[in-house]
């Protein structure tokens, strides 16, 4: 049920207004953060996810969550740094996109699916905002491995990356102040 489009929905986490800000070439803002829906993640990333949709700053934006989608992938660890696919024709097995150059759901690559996505932020003036979560075993912020490859993306394609540490002693962004009154000057706009 972690990516069921009803239950999505329902949890405010899938974007009614997706397709329709999409075809307008709305700003596209690609959310990098830990697979958040999974049995033994935090909930942190899914919680910057429903801040960042209720902020009106966003809600002229796409803001694609890629954790709202149901992929595939060619590398059989899924997020291994090493694995030699970074999301072109090129390089990925598992390059699957529709006549009108769109990523298939369910049978696209995630690497292919979030470069496209890094693509159209690029060309929409958009940027991409990565959470970086608190590790208490480390006490440091540990990019999960898939947002390592994200980031390697985002520098080949030029795509300016905003990234959000959480607070080492809150675990809800609730009351992260960065979220609340962002100056506007921050973000291209």
């Amino acid at each position: 049920l972690n990516q069921d489009r009803d239950c999505l929905k329902a949890a405010g986490l899938f974007d009614e207004k997706y397709d329709t800000l999409a075809s307008n070439n709305a700003p596209r803002i690609v959310l990098s953060t830990k697979f958040s829906p999974g049995e033994k993640s935090s909930p942190y990333a899914t919680s910057v996810a429903l801040v960042m949709k209720a902020k009106s700053f966003f809600s002229s934006k796409v803001v694609y969550s890629p954790n709202a989608w149901d992929k595939n992938t060619c590398d059989p660890k899924w997020t291994n740094i090493d694995h030699p696919c970074r999301g072109t024709p090129a390089t990925c097995e598992e390059y699957i996109f529709s006549e009108d150059n769109v990523p298939i759901e369910h049978k696209c690559c995630w690497r292919s699916s979030f470069r496209y996505q890094l693509t159209k932020a690029k060309e929409s003036g958009g940027f991409m905002v990565q959470v970086a979560e608190f590790d208490g075993d480390v006490q440091d912020h540990v990019l999960g491995n898939g947002q390592q490859v994200e980031t390697e993306l985002a520098e080949q394609l030029g795509v300016k990356v905003f990234r959000i540490h959480q607070q080492k002693w809150k675990s809800s962004v609730s009351d992260c102040f960065f979220l609340g009154n962002l100056p506007k000057k921050v973000f291209p706009i």
